[in-house]
C-alpha cells in the first residue's frame, strides 16, 4: 500500500489529484492512473437506514449540489453505527425511508442522545415516514426530537411557515420524479412538543415537520419522505431539495458556501459533469446536462473494452440536469469508462472502484 502523511489542520476537507505512473520494464509496460483522495475529516456523516432501498442516493445528490463533503454509514452493510463513530462528527443526517420497524432502535437512542448532550453545536436531521408510529412513546421522540405523534395520514403537499429559518418560501411536493417516488407511502402528522416549533404543515391540515434548539445541540425531525421532494412551479410552487437541506445546515450552524444560481433549468449545452465519489465503493452518481429533450444511453466498460453494464438504455429524459446512479457491487475493483450519448452528443468519464 501508499502511505500519505497529511496534516491535521485541514480546516475543511477536499479532494487532491494524483497521478500513479506505472511502468513494468519485463513487459515493455507504461501506465498512467488519476485519481482522488479526499484530504480531512467530513463535519457531516449521512446514516442510510432504509434497509435495502436507496433512497440515501437523493440526499447525497443534495450535498454534492451545495457542496458538502460527507461520510456515509449504511446500516444494512455495516450494522449498528457505533458511538465512538458517531462523536467524530458534527452533524448527522439519518434518513430511514419507508422502514417500519427499528427505524431508530434502543441503541440508536441511546447514542444519538450521547452524542447530542456532548453539546458543542452537534446538529441531528431525522426523516422517515413510519419513525413515529414505531418510536413516539420513547423518551428520545419527546425530549429530544420534541414531537408528538398524532396520525399516519398526512399529505403530498407541505407548507413552508413564514418567517421559519428553515422552511420559510420553501414550500415541498412530496410526488418523486426527480426524487424518491415514496412520498405518499405514510406521511405522519405531528405536533410540537416541549418547545419544538413546527416548520412545515401539510396543505390539507395538520404539522409534518419541527426543529428544536437544546442546549448545545439542534434537531430537525421530518415525519415524511424528505427523499421525494421536487420542485415545481404550479400547481403547487415548491423548491428543490437540496435549498431546503443548505438551510437545515446553516441552522445547525454549520458554514454552507450556497450556489448564488442553481443549474439553469434549460442548459445550453450538453454537458458530462462526470461521477462523484471517485474512486468509489460500490455506487457513484453520475451527472450531466441535457439542452433539449433527448435519446440516452450509458454503457459502462472495462479497460478491454469489453462492455460490463447498462446506465441508461435509450430512455428519453427532458432538457436539464440529470443524476443517476451506478452500482458496482458485481464487479471487481479497477479502472473503468462509461460511455453517455444523447441524440447525436457523446461523452466519456473515467472512474474507479476501489473495494
Amino acid at each position: 500500500p501508499f502511505e500519505f502523511t497529511v496534516s491535521s489542520g485541514v480546516e475543511r476537507p477536499y479532494w487532491a489529484d494524483f497521478q500513479l505512473y506505472l511502468t513494468a520494464e519485463n513487459y515493455n509496460f507504461t501506465g498512467l492512473l488519476d485519481f482522488q483522495l479526499r484530504i480531512g475529516r467530513p463535519e457531516v456523516l449521512l446514516v442510510d437506514d432504509d434497509g435495502v432501498a436507496e433512497y440515501d442516493t437523493f440526499y447525497q445528490i443534495d450535498l454534492m449540489d451545495i457542496d458538502i463533503e460527507y461520510d456515509i454509514w449504511d446500516v444494512n452493510v455495516l450494522d449498528q453505527l457505533p458511538s465512538d463513530e458517531m462523536n467524530r462528527y458534527d452533524y448527522i443526517i439519518w434518513m430511514c425511508g419507508d422502514e417500519c420497524s427499528n427505524t431508530l432502535t434502543s441503541s440508536d437512542r441511546t447514542n444519538l442522545a450521547n452524542f447530542l448532550d456532548a453539546g458543542g453545536g452537534r446538529g441531528l436531521f431525522v426523516a422517515g415516514q413510519n419513525i413515529d408510529e414505531d418510536i413516539s412513546g420513547t423518551s428520545f421522540y419527546s425530549d429530544y426530537l420534541h414531537a408528538q405523534h398524532v396520525a399516519g395520514n398526512g399529505h403530498f403537499q407541505l407548507l413552508g411557515v413564514t418567517g421559519d429559518p428553515i422552511s420559510d418560501d420553501a414550500n415541498l411536493m412530496l410526488i418523486g420524479g426527480c426524487g424518491g417516488g415514496n412520498g405518499t407511502t405514510s406521511p405522519s402528522k405531528i405536533d410540537a412538543v416541549g418547545g419544538s416549533d413546527v416548520i412545515y404543515t401539510y396543505q390539507t391540515g395538520g404539522n409534518g415537520a419541527v426543529r428544536y434548539a437544546g442546549s448545545g445541540w439542534k434537531t430537525v425531525y421530518m415525519a415524511f419522505a424528505f427523499e421525494a421532494a421536487c420542485p415545481y412551479t404550479q400547481p403547487f410552487p415548491s423548491v428543490d431539495r437540496w435549498i431546503v437541506m443548505s438551510n437545515i445546515l446553516q441552522w445547525f450552524g454549520m458554514y454552507v458556501d450556497v450556489p448564488e444560481e442553481s443549474v439553469p433549468a434549460v442548459p445550453e449545452t450538453f454537458v458530462l459533469e462526470g461521477n462523484y465519489p471517485n474512486p468509489f465503493n460500490p455506487s457513484t452518481n453520475i451527472a450531466f446536462l441535457l439542452p433539449a429533450a433527448s435519446t440516452v444511453s450509458m454503457t459502462v466498460y472495462n479497460l478491454l473494452g469489453q462492455e460490463v453494464a447498462t446506465v441508461i438504455d435509450d430512455q428519453t429524459m427532458s432538457a436539464g440536469r440529470h443524476v443517476v446512479n451506478f452500482d458496482g457491487s458485481d464487479l471487481s475493483s479497477g479502472i473503468y469508462f462509461y460511455r453517455l450519448t444523447a441524440d447525436q452528443n457523446t461523452g466519456i468519464g473515467k472512474m474507479v472502484l476501489m473495494k
